[in-house]
């Protein structure tokens, strides 16, 4: 049986009395992340939720203010691998060049690609996937993945939740994209993380970006309408490679916690 942990959203504190000043800036912070407890709170890396539980949670509804989440490191195990390195010129082994590496494997787990068929709609087949070859059967099934099927009634303040790394060059989403123009208040980023890749098409190593972790939130407030962001759930506002599928993002609605919360 997976093991669940539980999780809160943190709570957004006003703390504009105590003008919280920012370290090397001059510039003050009037809304931090807390937890409800004022506790020390750990995040939780790799994590997944319900669909149903994410959108309470856009909703700002979450059941007693909680939920529980599965931990993707939980299904994957380490396979260890030997290889060798070859010569360039002539393909042949190239002595000295032993090599070891830990591959992923997931356990009893399911990855799912979601793609648009627009001519062949009874798409199956064999094909062979990889650097190995692995054989595997290509199907297309259609399920439902829109997120945030309510209509989200946002008051002046909305938040930003990417669910896919982002690659962010000033460091946050570019709003004006979405059509409006809003302040940004608070965020939650995790570490950063550098992703690069090799061209096999090119032959060439991919350029190596520094990105926004998935999971990471940013909080903003406006004066526009912001009803319109009901209509872009799940566009990317990722700087570069957003039709890779990177900074999927999606909107939610927060308010600011009173001092009894």
């Amino acid at each position: 049986k997976a093991k669940a942990y539980e999780v809160r959203p943190l709570l957004a504190k006003d703390l504009s009395a105590f003008k919280a000043v920012l370290s090397k800036s001059k510039d003050f912070v009037t809304t931090v992340l807390l937890s409800e407890g004022l506790e020390q709170v750990d995040t939780l890396d790799n994590g997944l939720m319900l669909m149903t539980e994410f959108e309470k949670y856009l909703l700002g509804g979450l059941t007693d203010n909680k939920t529980a989440a599965l931990k993707l490191t939980d299904w994957i195990k380490s396979e260890p691998k030997l290889g060798i390195g070859r010569e360039d010129i002539t393909k042949t082994a190239d002595e000295g060049s032993l090599y070891r590496t830990d591959l992923k494997r997931m356990v009893l787990w399911e990855i799912n690609v979601n793609f648009d068929l627009k001519d062949n709609k009874n798409l199956s087949h064999l094909v062979r996937l990889g650097g190995e070859g692995k054989l595997i059967h290509l199907s297309a099934k259609l399920r439902p993945t829109k997120i945030a099927n309510a209509v989200i009634a946002f008051d002046k303040q909305f938040k930003i939740y990417f669910a896919t790394p982002a690659i962010l060059k000033n460091g946050q989403p570019d709003v004006s994209r979405l059509g409006i123009e809003a302040q940004l208040v608070t965020a939650c980023v995790g570490k950063p993380l550098s992703i690069g890749g090799f061209d096999m098409k090119n032959n060439k190593a991919k350029p190596m970006y520094k990105t926004v972790p998935a999971g990471s939130v940013f909080y903003y407030s406006s004066a526009d309408d912001l009803s319109t962001l009901n209509n872009q759930q799940g566009v990317s506002l990722s700087d570069e490679q957003a039709e890779q599928g990177f900074g999927i993002a999606y909107f939610g609605t927060w308010k600011t916690a009173t001092n009894n919360d």
